[in-house]
């Protein structure tokens, strides 16, 4: 029973956001665990994923928070495949490809309200992802509302993916 948070290491991610909702709602289950899959990029990510490690420990999650670096493309479907949900907490998004990934392996997927993220929920039905709240990772982990995420998740991948999405952009230009 795991919840992931898929990308790099780095404040726009929202990590520290994730660790500090799983502090405080860990006791719900204590079989649950949070994986941090991602690396930190830069000096100032390093300085950030410390931050996030701190954090675990003064929280007691040492144990319950894996910090499981780079994923490995071979890896990725392993991950999300036993991701109970995919959490992106994101404060700022410029299109990541951290939720499109997720989607492609129809995990569900919470994410913060932000418009590019509303849009990606929007462009399918059921929606592709839902909105990162503390209510609704509950009734994830309660394991009420998954199943709408993934057949959303689903049609979302097929609907958008990388051979549909060019095939889109080829008729368009014809008809320029």
């Amino acid at each position: 029973r795991c919840l992931v948070v898929f990308g790099f290491i780095t404040p726009s991610k929202g990590q520290l956001e994730a660790i500090e909702t799983f502090a405080h709602i860990s006791g719900r289950d204590s079989s649950l665990h949070l994986l941090l899959a991602g690396e930190a990029r830069t000096a100032d990510d390093r300085f950030y994923e410390n931050l996030c490690r701190k954090r675990v420990e003064e929280s007691g999650l040492e144990g319950r928070v894996t910090f499981g670096g780079f994923v490995p493309k071979a890896d990725i479907p392993f991950v999300m495949k036993h991701a109970l949900v995919v959490i992106a907490p994101f404060l700022e998004t410029t299109g990541s490809g951290s939720i499109p990934t997720a989607l492609a392996y129809g995990a569900p997927v919470l994410a913060s309200a932000l418009a590019l993220n509303v849009e990606l929920a929007a462009r399918v039905s059921p929606p592709a992802l839902g909105t990162l709240t503390e209510e609704d990772l509950v009734a994830a982990i309660e394991g009420r509302g998954l199943e709408p995420l993934r057949e959303g998740a689903l049609k979302y991948a097929q609907e958008f993916s990388v051979r549909a999405t060019a095939h889109t952009h080829w008729q368009s230009w014809g008809l320029l």
